[in-house]
Formats: structure tokens, C-alpha cells, sequence
């Protein structure tokens, strides 16, 4: 039988990365792309302010890093938000285009 060079040998030997991916947990998602700063801020604390006691993704983009740099320091300035995790220490594909927030 001729083998193939992409063939998978041990499927259930996963990456140790996968399996982080697939635990991490949030009840509701935001998403911010196409807004201003000041609108993003608006809708982020209206969305907080309506979904307490629960964990938020909130999805701000890559893009020039402008959109995130707000979103992050007005988190870091709220009183509401009691844990901050970035996209970069969280194993997502997204990235550092996210951050996932305990409210």
C-alpha cells in the first residue's frame, strides 16, 4: 500500500495549543469593527453595563491597533471590568484583535 505524506499517523496526538483553544469559554461577543474610539467605547460600556456577572469577547481588530490601544485602557480605567485577558496570552487565531473580559 502506498503512503501518502500528509497523511496524519496519530490523530488523537493533538498540539497542546488545540486543546487550550477549545476551552476557553465566554457567554457573549461584541464585535467593534467600523466604529470610531468614541463609539466603540460607547457601545462597550452600554453592552458591560447590560450583560454584568458574565464573560464578554470583545472583538476590536488588528487593523492599525488605534481601535485597541482605546478599548484596552478604558478596560484597564473601568472599575466594572474585574479580569482582563489580551488576544496574545489567550491561544485564538485572532490574536491580539481580541480581548475577553469578566464582568
Amino acid at each position: 500500500m502506498k503512503r501518502f505524506r500528509n497523511t496524519i499517523r496519530h490523530p488523537d496526538k493533538k498540539s497542546s495549543k488545540a486543546k487550550t483553544a477549545s476551552l476557553l469559554y465566554y457567554d457573549h461577543c461584541v464585535d467593534l469593527h467600523g466604529l470610531t474610539s468614541d463609539q466603540a467605547i460607547v457601545r462597550l460600556r452600554s453592552f458591560m453595563q447590560s450583560h454584568r456577572s458574565s464573560t464578554i469577547l470583545v472583538n476590536h481588530g488588528k487593523g492599525s491597533g488605534i481601535l485597541r490601544a482605546q478599548v484596552r485602557s478604558f478596560l484597564r480605567e473601568s472599575i466594572g471590568s474585574s479580569k482582563i485577558r489580551f488576544g496574545e496570552s489567550i491561544p485564538l487565531p485572532e490574536g491580539d484583535g481580541v480581548t475577553l473580559i469578566e464582568v
